[in-house]
Formats: C-alpha cells, structure tokens, sequence
C-alpha cells in the first residue's frame, strides 16, 4: 500500500481506488471512521460467510456499530459493540446464534487484533422475514 500526505488530508492509492482520510471529516474520513469500518466489514463478511456455510437462509444484514473513547488517554476506542441485524426465512435457535457470534468473534482477523486492548461484544439479533415475531429481538 501507499500513502501520501496532500492538501491537509491522507491519501491511500489502494487497489479499489483512493481512500482519504483525516482529523477533519470534511477532508476524508476519520480514523476512528475507518477503524470500525474495517471492523465490521472483517467480522460482517465472515459471518455472511459462515450462514452460508451452514445454509442458514436469509434475505437481509446490516450492522450497527458504537464505540466508547477515552478522552483522557488519547481518545484511545475503550470499547466497540457491534450489532448485526439479520432477518432469516426462518426462525434460528438462540444456542444456534451465540455459537456464530463467537465463531465471528474467534476467526475474524480485525477483531482478534484488537480483542486484548478494546473490550468488543458482538451480537446477531433477528426477524423471521415471513411468520410470527415483532421488530428485531
């Protein structure tokens, strides 16, 4: 990878394209932004991954993610919850999805980076697309 400094803002010349990144979010985006982006898009393509392996069907994932920061030891990430939505064709056993949360937690390379110096919780919550149940549990 390579990387430049122009016009107050990081530049990534990277395979899919330029990436900016800066302090200033009017110039890229910010670190912080980019640390939970690779986060989620590491543990959200692997948990993709494993309801296909286990032919899991589903129609719909999206993710929610907050961070707490320390403002008293270099805005250092303290703590990422990452939350996925998924909405299955069927309804999935609780057991069932606390066994891919921690096999999302386990394999993912980003969180296992991080895992000994941030407090990360990940969770699966669900909605049967057709049948019984309210909003996401």
């Amino acid at each position: 990878m390579k990387f430049s400094f122009e016009n107050d803002c990081l530049v990534g010349y990277l395979e899919f394209g330029n990436l900016y990144a800066s302090p200033n979010s009017l110039k890229g985006y910010k670190p912080y932004e980019l640390m939970v982006t690779s986060l989620v898009t590491c543990s959200g393509a692997l948990l993709v991954k494993l309801l296909q392996k286990k032919r899991i069907a589903f129609t719909n994932v999206s993710f929610q993610a907050e961070g707490n920061r320390n403002p008293d030891i270099a805005n250092r990430i303290e703590s990422i919850k990452i939350t996925a939505y998924i909405t299955f064709e069927n309804v999935i056993a609780k057991e069932q999805l606390e066994k891919i949360e921690q096999l999302v937690i386990k394999n993912c390379g980003m969180l296992q980076t991080i895992i000994d110096s941030v407090n990360v919780t990940y969770s699966i919550q669900t909605k049967p697309a057709y049948g019984e149940g309210d909003a996401y549990d």
